[in-house]
């Protein structure tokens, strides 16, 4: 866990099975680098992620998911694309009660 200010973010790569406690913060990361510097877009259980505010933040390659919930839990897709090609991974991630 890497602590900023008074709360705590769970940072994994995306393609690892999680189950966190609800109320957590996740970002997760997924690297990728080439020419040109690829882009990427989230789904989870198969909808496009958009950027919803104090809830779901889109940085380039990482998606945060802040006091996460039971609502939250699924199949999470990261794709990132350039003129090159694409690639994708996915991660679950389960929620418990606190």
């Amino acid at each position: 866990m890497v602590s900023f200010g008074i709360s705590e973010i769970l940072q994994v790569t995306i393609g690892k099975k999680l189950t966190v406690l609800s109320g957590t913060d996740v970002k997760l990361n997924c690297p990728a680098d080439g020419v040109p510097l690829p882009d990427a877009f989230w789904t989870k259980d198969g909808t496009n992620i958009t950027y919803v505010p104090g809830k779901l933040e889109l940085e380039r390659t990482s998606l945060l998911v802040t006091n996460i919930s039971q609502s939250d839990k699924g199949d999470y897709i990261c794709v990132v694309y350039n003129s090159a090609g694409r690639d994708m991974a996915e991660s679950k991630i389960a929620v418990l009660c606190k």
